[in-house]
């Protein structure tokens, strides 16, 4: 299935092909970035990490990064 990913704050916007009964930490682990260190968003809200996808799914990947 194919769904397209807005990687926030990297500002760059991705197509991903993935498996169908694909999750959201699969999508975030197809883009390289670590689950813990994650939000999903779809229409404006989060969702679980465990979310299933489906497909044409429009997605926020917020990456959070935190340090001194």
């Amino acid at each position: 299935m194919l769904v397209k990913a807005s990687i926030v704050p990297r500002g760059r916007v991705e197509e991903q092909e993935l498996a169908e009964g694909a999750r959201a930490s699969d999508l975030v682990r197809q883009l390289g970035l670590p689950t813990a260190a994650c939000l999903v968003m779809r229409n404006g809200a989060p969702i679980p990490i465990d979310e299933p996808l489906t497909e044409g799914d429009a997605l926020e990947v917020v990456y959070v990064a935190s340090g001194g």
